[in-house]
């Protein structure tokens, strides 16, 4: 009887050791997933904030070329202007010294 007894009971300790390790795996399990998680998270957020770091860097390389490009464009506005007034202030020249 006492074997019996003896045997059913380190079988239920074996049983319960068992289950015990089978809930620390599962938690251990569900700790690494987690942390995958989280780690995944900061990678996206890293690269989300990367993105928007490259995208403002995008818009303001193109509107320092748009900018320059305005500023080519006024410039030579200018330069034409001023060929225009040279070229008014030869002619009025010419038309002076032809009346003289």
């Amino acid at each position: 009887q006492r074997g019996v007894a003896a045997r059913a009971k380190a079988s239920a300790m074996q049983e319960e050791e068992r289950r015990r390790k089978e809930r620390e795996a599962k938690a251990r399990a569900e700790a690494r997933a987690i942390s995958k998680l989280l780690i995944g998270a900061a990678v996206y957020r890293q690269a989300q904030s990367e993105a928007a770091t490259k995208l403002q860097a995008r818009q303001r390389g193109v509107a320092a070329r748009k900018s320059f490009a305005g500023m080519l464009a006024e410039y030579r506005e200018l330069e034409i202007q001023r060929e225009v007034e040279a070229m008014k202030k030869v002619k009025a020249d010419a038309a002076i010294k032809l009346q003289d």
